[in-house]
């Protein structure tokens, strides 16, 4: 609603105030009609004053717009400082003591050879083991004994019967001397038991020193 709109309102409340003093006073007789409407006045100037209202509302200067909030800036975080590791303290250790051998230790001795070592060796024997012979049956067994030590062997070395069965010819027999790398036949008379079974004669060599240096034998089956 416009500025005239509201002039106009004025008037017309200002007309309506003057028919009701008009009404008042006496006048003349007029002929008869039919009653005009009665105004409400007090609706009248209800509504001019909320048109006015209105009007000023309406023109009123508008509030500007609020600006939005400005966004603050989260500050950044601090960053954790951490503590500075301090390396550890390097420990030397102190060298091992070095084991030194005494220069006349010998771990294992040195065994040297002397005129007085004796071997032997049988080269050959004659029946083989394992024949089999019959009760009480006679036979000859030969060895051939070889020197093969670091010695003559002299007249004082002899082979002697040590267990099992006994040659019928002798129990100890002495032998000649004998040179290095030389051999010696030895021959010895046995009579097979009368009983079966498996037998074994063993003999031994000996030297001068009394030491059996050599172990021979014959075995043998009666059936």
């Amino acid at each position: 609603m416009n500025f005239k709109k509201i002039i106009y309102l004025i008037m017309l409340s200002t007309l309506v105030m003057g028919l009701a003093a008009c009404t008042g006073s006496t006048p003349a007789p007029a002929p008869t009609a039919e009653p005009a409407p009665t105004l409400d006045v007090a609706a009248i100037k209800e509504e001019i004053y909320k048109t006015v209202v209105a009007e000023l509302t309406a023109n009123a200067p508008k509030a500007s717009p609020t600006a939005e909030a400005t966004a603050t800036a989260v500050a950044s975080p601090t960053a954790e400082i951490l503590p500075t590791m301090t390396a550890p303290v390097a420990i030397t250790l102190s060298p091992k003591a070095t084991f030194t051998a005494a220069s006349s230790f010998t771990r294992y001795p040195t065994w040297t050879v002397t005129p007085y070592t004796d071997r032997a060796a049988l080269s050959f024997q004659n029946p083989a083991d394992g024949v089999v012979m019959a009760p009480g049956q006679a036979f000859d067994v030969t060895w051939v004994i070889k020197n093969i030590g670091a010695r003559d062997w002299t007249g004082d070395f002899y082979i002697t019967y040590i267990s099992g069965v006994k040659s019928s010819s002798f129990g100890t027999m002495m032998l000649s001397p004998l040179a290095r790398g030389n051999e010696v036949t030895i021959t010895a008379d046995f009579v097979a038991p009368s009983a079966p079974g498996y037998y074994v004669s063993q003999w031994a060599l000996i030297n001068d020193d009394g030491v059996k240096f050599f172990r021979f034998n014959y075995a043998f089956s009666v059936k």
